[in-house]
């Protein structure tokens, strides 16, 4: 369940929690959709399967939808968007934000029917992105993805979950791939006779820009056929670029694909399988050597990374400041600032968050809870650094780190299991590590802090 769809407002220690309005209900204004006018300050609100449909109607450049809701598809009979025969028209050529929300249980089943998916086929304008489409199944002929059957734009940060099944060109995302395709995984079970991928079924067309898939992954099962891959099927134009993407050897059965590094289960499930490229602070999260990389806005999934360096805009105190780009805080004695980092599943009922703060001296460490985010990292001096994490502070634990992990050579890792302390009704906390540093190091403070974590409870 995502925090944004919860229907009851809860009192927990003085904070009250409320659902948005939206997720509580979902008018129909007489735009035939939630709200907004299309533009991109006020984008057409979707939260319905009939506002969903209404977005056939509106496929110009230009124009923007935002979903606010998940949307549930079940029993919903649905025409791809945009749909058309493979030469034909129209193209969906406008913004869709998914906003963090997926689509639900939608069923395409037309076995004889080209241009098959959620959307038919995407102009060269468009963009889709922050959309996850669950329990999924789309089958029919030729060019057949659970996102769209032709990507002609962009597609980011987007997952399926579900059955692809097409006769030919047929992709756990896109059948027929033209363009980008970034930041995105499918779980997808793809079938049919040839040019059979894990993301995309073929890479195909002549565009000035090579078509290019870059820091996605799948590891959904695909049928053998003439040509099938495990990321990629097929590359009829022979100079696509994949990137930085991976698929799962074991679980899709394939161990060839037209782009892409092929892993096993194991390796896949490790943050050491990732580049740097890969922002696991912003974009994705992982729980190393329990799950495959998710996005960081999926529902139940623990912890959105802030404040980093210092937090407060400047230098760090004793002009320590981490590399840029390194997304941590201030250097310590190692050279390197304290990343903490949370993983598991935020749902009260399931209780499997850890927090982890890599990157230690061999010092103890102090875990804290804060009740809000302090704005712009001014909160007050604490030591070498500045506390983000501001509001009521609750100590949790001291840990102490142990250096020379095999992933973090030389420096310390600890970690702390947490479990859901706001009641029935969930909530928002945050959370920071506060550790000593070496003595010799900067004289003027020898203690530190990682960044801050915002962890959102769910019931």
């Amino acid at each position: 369940m995502s925090p944004r769809s919860l229907s009851l407002a809860c009192l927990f220690s003085g904070v009250l929690f409320i659902g948005s309005a939206a997720a509580q209900s979902c008018p129909t204004q007489a735009s035939g959709f939630a709200g907004g006018s299309g533009t991109q300050a006020d984008p057409w609100l979707v939260c319905s399967s009939s506002q969903l449909n209404s977005v056939r109607l509106h496929m110009s450049a230009g124009l923007y939808f935002k979903q606010i809701a998940d949307v549930d598809m079940a029993g919903v009979a649905f025409v791809p968007i945009g749909q058309t025969t493979v030469s034909g028209a129209p193209q969906f050529f406008a913004t869709y934000d998914g906003n963090g929300f997926r689509i639900l249980n939608l069923a395409i089943d037309t076995p004889t029917t080209d241009v098959v998916g959620l959307f038919g086929k995407i102009g060269s304008s468009a963009v889709i992105k922050n959309l996850g489409l669950d329990n999924v199944y789309v089958r029919g002929a030729l060019c057949v993805g659970c996102i769209a059957s032709e990507n002609n734009g962009l597609i980011t940060n987007c997952y399926a979950k579900g059955t692809s099944i097409g006769s030919t060109f047929a992709g756990g995302l896109i059948g027929d791939n033209r363009a980008a395709v970034t930041d995105c995984y499918a779980n997808v079970s793809v079938g049919g006779s040839g040019y059979l991928g894990g993301i995309v079924g073929v890479h195909f067309g002549v565009n000035p820009v090579p078509p290019a898939v870059m820091r996605c992954h799948a590891y959904g099962l695909i049928a053998p056929s003439g040509t099938s891959g495990g990321l990629v099927g097929n590359d009829q134009v022979h100079n696509a670029v994949v990137t930085d993407s991976f698929w799962d050897m074991q679980t899709s059965t394939q161990s060839v694909s037209a782009g892409g590094v092929g892993k096993t289960t194991a390796q896949m499930k490790m943050l050491v399988t990732y580049p740097v490229s890969w922002s696991f602070t912003t974009v994705w999260r992982i729980d190393d050597g329990v799950d495959y990389p998710r996005l960081r806005w999926e529902s139940g999934l623990a912890g959105v990374a802030y404040c980093f360096g210092d937090g407060s805009g400047t230098g760090c105190p004793c002009g320590n400041d981490a590399a840029a780009g390194a997304g941590t805080g201030c250097l310590t004695s190692l050279g390197n600032g304290g990343l903490l980092q949370a993983s598991g599943n935020s749902q009260i009922s399931a209780d499997t968050v850890r927090l982890t703060a890599s990157g230690l001296p061999n010092s103890a460490a102090l875990f804290f809870q804060g009740d809000a985010q302090v704005a712009g990292g001014a909160g007050a001096t604490f030591g070498d650094g500045l506390r983000c994490a501001g509001g009521m502070i609750v100590r949790l634990a001291t840990k102490t780190a142990v250096a020379g992990t095999a992933v973090f050579p030389g420096r310390g890792d600890v970690s702390l299991m947490i479990k859901g302390q706001l009641g029935p009704c969930g909530g928002v906390r945050d959370y920071q590590v506060w550790f000593r540093n070496a003595g010799s190091f900067c004289t003027a403070s020898t203690f530190n802090l990682t960044n801050a974590v915002e962890l959102t409870w769910v019931p």
